[in-house]
């Protein structure tokens, strides 16, 4: 499956990323800041892509794949631009009849506790209690949502997790 993952760099757009080459699925990854995806493996096809700026080229991506995740997170303190970015993609998936997957992270998100920490700066905070892991998650979206939503493509996969 040729599969386009915006926001590559971040932290759930490398995981997807990894995971999704570890499936052997044709990945283009790509970020505002391509420097930051200069570790994949050269199979990865890499773009720079900021979606705030060039909805063609996003497009223009869209068209040579079968499915995109979205794993945008728009620059610290600029945090209200996420809407608009995922609007823009959305847009752009119902112009190419592309489906897109949406995915978020609670990485920027408060404590609500009066000071400035989010969940991963709060001391104490203990990550991998709320966080599942990825492989169970990406096997739901493989299985359940992309393979029905893609009749007659073939991933490649003999077996689910």
């Amino acid at each position: 499956m040729k599969i386009l993952i915006l926001g590559a760099s971040g932290d759930v757009g490398r995981e997807v990323t990894t995971e999704a080459q570890n499936r052997g699925h044709q990945i283009t990854a790509s970020a505002r800041n391509v420097l930051r995806l200069s570790s994949l493996d050269a199979e990865i096809k890499i773009e720079a892509l900021d979606v705030s700026d060039d909805i063609e080229k996003l497009e223009w991506l869209m068209q040579d794949h079968d499915v995109v995740v979205s794993a945008l997170r728009p620059v610290a303190g600029e945090e209200a631009k996420l809407v608009s970015m995922t609007n823009t993609v959305l847009v752009a998936a119902r112009k190419t009849g592309k489906p897109v997957f949406i995915t978020g992270g609670a990485g920027p998100l408060k404590i609500g506790d009066g000071t400035e920490h989010t969940v991963l700066t709060a001391p104490g905070f203990y990550r991998n209690r709320f966080v599942p892991s990825l492989q169970p998650v990406w096997c739901r979206i493989h299985c359940w949502m992309i393979s029905p939503m893609l009749t007659g493509l073939s991933c490649g996969q003999q077996q689910c997790c």
